[in-house]
C-alpha cells in the first residue's frame, strides 16, 4: 500500500481522537504540566471502548480524503 504525502486536509487536531478533548479541559486551570499530564490521562482513560474502535474506523475515510484532494 502506497501511503498519501502529508497533506494539510488533514491535520491532527481535525483527527477523531482530539475533537472532544477541547471540551474536555474546558475550563480546566492548566497551570503546570502535572495538570495537563492529569488531564489528558483522565480523558482517554474514560473513553469507552467504542471511541477507541470508531477512531480506527474512520482512517480510511479519511486516508480517502488526502488521496481525493491529491488528485485534484
Amino acid at each position: 500500500m502506497v501511503l498519501p504525502p502529508y497533506s494539510p486536509d488533514i491535520a491532527l487536531s481535525d483527527y477523531y481522537l482530539f475533537s472532544h478533548l477541547p471540551h474536555h479541559l474546558r475550563e480546566k486551570q492548566i497551570e503546570t504540566e502535572s495538570v495537563v499530564e492529569f488531564g489528558l490521562t483522565s480523558y482517554f482513560s474514560s473513553r469507552p471502548a467504542s471511541f477507541w474502535k470508531d477512531s480506527v474506523e474512520r482512517l480510511p475515510g479519511r486516508w480517502q480524503q488526502v488521496v481525493n484532494a491529491d488528485r485534484e
